[in-house]
């Protein structure tokens, strides 16, 4: 089997990255700096979808679940948002922590 490895280019600070796995294999990570999630296909390393909300600051812990939805924790916004895998909001499940 061939190992590959690839460089990604993140421009900031990344705290959190996390494996989708439902449906097509994506690569998730969070940008400290710009407070954004980046969602890249595992296959080519391309940048597929970002996601950023007004209540999203500080982006810092990431994990999914098996139905590929992404939680992404804001450090200096206290909560936890959970996004699909395609990049949408779903909802924000915890507020006013910290």
């Amino acid at each position: 089997m061939e190992n590959k490895q690839e460089e990604i280019s993140t421009n900031g600070i990344i705290y959190g990255i996390t494996i989708v796995k439902q449906g097509e294999k994506k690569i998730v990570y969070t940008n400290y700096n710009t407070k954004t999630c980046h969602f890249l296909r595992s296959s080519d390393l391309q940048e597929i979808y970002r996601f950023t909300h007004l209540q999203l600051k500080r982006p810092w812990g990431l994990t999914s679940d098996r139905e590929g939805n992404v939680y992404i924790a804001g450090r200096a916004s206290g909560n936890v948002l959970q996004v699909s895998s395609d990049g949408i909001l779903i909802r924000v499940l915890l507020s006013g922590l910290g």
